[in-house]
């Protein structure tokens, strides 16, 4: 038997299909599994096989990738879906407890950004790869009770229960958007209203991170793929069903019905 700091024991050889069925039915269920009845991935290899896993049972029209660090400081990705396009469809999503959101700047790339090995990239780099900005809202699914270990949490792909890309913002944004007004509001009643703060300071951070990690995949990080940067609110709990408005700066909008 092995075990993992903060989490259960489980027999050796990990089942990472086993888990993602697991998760799978959770997420479509709106049920939330106990963390002691799930299995635990040995390392993040395991936890990304899960990830995979859950995409291709899910099997999205279009994927974007949530960019993050772990809690050693390397950077990773995992996969968010359903992805919806305001700019194509109305965002709809069922109500659930436990659920919450993250109000972020999104990024398309224009170009593609390959790893490197014999070099590393800089911030201008990642700016310079990016085509569109954008406004987005995650939304964060509570699936398993208890506090997971990260391995567990990042199988799961971070909580996410899918992602909204909203309007289209400047380029400078990406510099600026630190101290911005940004309010959220549900059905009328306002659940966050403070300036913008992503939790490095610097939105392209977490992405610089993942572009410099040798041992990201090869086809990561290439040309159309949206990508996040992280919250600029935190995950703001939501508390009742309704429409969910938000407002950066007074002039940029999105808004979203959980029903």
């Amino acid at each position: 038997m092995s075990t993992i700091a903060n989490s259960p024991q489980r027999e050796a050889g990990f089942d990472a299909a086993k888990l993602a069925d697991d998760l799978a039915f959770a997420s479509k269920g709106g049920t939330v599994i106990e963390v002691a009845a799930l299995a635990v991935p040995i390392n993040l290899d395991d936890a990304i096989s899960v990830q995979m896993m859950s995409l291709a049972h899910a099997s999205p029209a279009e994927t974007t990738w949530k960019i993050a660090v772990t809690p050693s400081g390397d950077g990773v990705r995992a996969p968010m879906f359903p992805l919806i396009d305001q700019s194509v469809s109305q965002a709809d999503f069922a109500y659930r407890d436990g659920q919450r959101l993250e109000v972020e700047i999104a990024v398309r790339l224009g170009t593609s950004l390959p790893p490197k090995l014999d070099a590393v990239y800089q911030r201008d780099d990642i700016a310079a790869a990016i085509s569109t900005v954008f406004l987005g809202i995650e939304v964060l699914e509570k699936r398993m009770s208890g506090t997971p270990a990260y391995l567990l949490r990042f199988a799961d792909r971070l909580d996410n229960g899918g992602y909204i890309i909203g309007p289209a913002l400047p380029q400078e944004l990406i510099d600026t958007v630190g101290g911005m007004p940004l309010q959220v509001t549900v059905a009328d009643h306002v659940i966050f209203d403070a300036p913008s703060a992503h939790p490095k300071a610097d939105v392209l951070s977490w992405l610089l991170a993942y572009a410099n990690n040798p041992t990201r995949p090869a086809d990561s990080l290439v040309a159309g793929e949206f990508l996040t940067t992280g919250s600029l609110c935190g995950a703001i709990d939501l508390p009742r069903s309704g429409l969910v408005h938000c407002t950066l700066d007074g002039r940029w909008v999105m808004k979203v019905m959980f029903s």
